[in-house]
């Protein structure tokens, strides 16, 4: 959107340009200006993905546009992957082939390229095939997204078998099965870098026959201890996991049960009686969410029927934020 150039310039931000009348807008409004910084521009190229872009063809067009004006750096032509998590797919060749016609078209302008996004970065079988593409001067960039967390794409919603309750979280594992996938912690792989916290705020004895949460949607077989945590589908902890997903907590998992309501979860201890670990609980303590110490956000996603690209970006803003920088072993 045109009017929300200057913010662009103020942050010094790059920009990305879909077509030829976003081009057209953009040179117009900076003509109007006059003098001023330089705006960085990127060509997106629709080579697939059917979300954004220009065909191969506009690319020369809107070149033309944009060296109108001096304010305007052209510094590299990109697409996206529709189906980077298939290397093999003959649809990925067919994208690169449409991307090389792209880079043809702008041959000698001098302009990077980007393509790869985490599958990309990833998998092996990308490498041969992205070689071909090449920018002027090797200006090769990458666009990891998931991976940043520490995920994989190929492994995006995955179920967790064989936890039950109150059996221990493997909190450093140098493999951990998901889904039937080898998942390696092992340096140089990737590791989940994210993990969502909350707090027991209540602990209550129940007895059997009692409902659970709005709409009573589970009911106690037996007596038991109900423990309730401070965040809820307002905080991004998906509604969609009542009744299925786990959390972990004092290093041990235990189900949601009931619906997950706006602020708060609601999660089964196990009985009330001979019970050493469960009825350690108490207010105060924190319950691991998903990420390390917990379920995996693929398994989380599973039991929701997402994929973990939502976990993981849907926590709301009203969530505490704590970066933590990596311990010396891990860097």
């Amino acid at each position: 959107v045109v009017e929300d150039l200057r913010f662009y310039i103020q942050h010094s931000l790059d920009v990305m340009v879909t077509s030829v009348e976003v081009a057209t807008q953009i040179c117009e409004w900076l003509l109007e200006l006059g003098e001023g910084p330089v705006l960085r521009v990127h060509l997106a190229v629709e080579t697939g993905m059917t979300r954004v872009g220009m065909s191969p063809s506009e690319l020369l067009e809107v070149m033309a546009i944009l060296d109108r004006s001096q304010r305007i750096q052209v510094v590299a032509v990109c697409s996206h992957f529709a189906e980077s998590d298939s290397p093999d797919s003959d649809f990925v060749a067919l994208q690169l082939s449409r991307f090389e016609e792209a880079l043809n078209q702008v041959e000698g302008f001098g302009l990077g390229v980007h393509f790869a996004n985490s599958g990309a970065c990833i998998d092996s079988h990308f490498k041969g095939m992205l070689n071909r593409v090449q920018g002027v001067g090797d200006s090769r960039w990458l666009r990891p997204g998931i991976a940043i967390y520490g995920c994989y794409p190929s492994v995006s919603a995955v179920e967790h078998k064989g936890i039950k309750l109150g059996q221990a979280v493997q909190l450093e594992p140098r493999h951990r099965e998901i889904g039937g996938v080898s998942v390696s912690f092992a340096p140089g792989e990737l590791r989940e870098a994210m993990t969502v916290v909350a707090r027991v705020t209540h602990v209550m004895r129940v007895e059997g026959g009692t409902g659970v949460g709005y709409g009573r949607t589970w009911t106690a077989d037996t007596d038991c201890l109900i423990a309730t945590l401070g965040i809820g589908y307002a905080d991004g902890y998906p509604r969609a996991g009542s009744n299925k997903a786990w959390v972990a907590i004092r290093g041990r998992y235990y189900p949601v049960v009931g619906n997950v309501c706006m602020d708060m979860t609601m999660v089964n201890l196990g009985p009330d009686q001979h019970n050493p670990h469960g009825s350690e609980v108490v207010v105060g303590d924190d319950a691991v969410l998903f990420g390390p110490g917990g379920v995996h956000a693929a398994e989380l996603a599973f039991e929701c029927g997402t994929i973990d690209y939502e976990i993981l970006t849907g926590v709301q803003t009203r969530v505490c934020l704590l970066y933590t920088s990596p311990s010396p072993r891990d860097s």
